[in-house]
């Protein structure tokens, strides 16, 4: 089994292959200059720990520099976003969201796992997380069940929701007859 991970300084990619064939991408963005952006980060860091843990290698690289071209058939992306003002995808994912618009590659086969970090007391709650994954939907993309978000508001550890919702989608890519 070959496992090779990226990540990154604005967005974090993980990739790994799984069964010599298939291949698994964790995305996130973030900042030191937003708290939302240093929370992203958290969870990805810690959900980069889970990989680890289970025997992927990880390694930064910056979404905002991955064309979406480069996403292909077979590959599993697990996907974290935050939400800024009314439902805006943060600025460090827009370059990727208008180039994954303009370019509207064919990503029929990749399979995608959204986490949303968003506050309920927002009309908008979370919607950041939604706008990523129906592009990637409307590029032919299949989005794996709904996407899984974490309410500020709940006061429950974002990071710790990121993992669990990280080991339950992994679990089901490594179990399912997709791989």
């Amino acid at each position: 089994m070959l496992k090779k991970l990226a990540a990154s300084a604005a967005m974090m990619t993980f990739a790994c292959s799984l069964a010599g064939a298939t291949e698994l991408r964790l995305s996130h963005q973030f900042s030191t200059n937003d708290v939302r952006h240093r929370i992203a980060q958290m969870v990805a860091d810690d959900v980069a720990a889970l990989l680890v843990e289970r025997g992927f290698e990880v390694e930064p690289e910056e979404l905002s520099d991955v064309d979406p071209a480069t996403l292909e058939p077979g590959q599993f992306v697990f996907l974290i976003s935050s939400t800024y003002e009314e439902g805006e995808l943060p600025a460090s994912a827009q370059p990727f969201h208008e180039a994954l618009l303009a370019s509207q590659p064919d990503l029929g086969g990749l399979h995608v796992f959204g986490f949303g970090l968003g506050d309920s007391s927002y009309e908008h709650y979370a919607r950041g997380i939604d706008t990523l994954t129906a592009a990637l939907a409307s590029a032919g993309a299949i989005v794996m069940g709904d996407n899984v978000k974490h309410d500020a508001l709940t006061g429950t550890d974002p990071a710790e929701a990121g993992v669990v919702w990280a080991g339950q989608a992994l679990d089901a890519v490594l179990s399912s007859a997709i791989v």
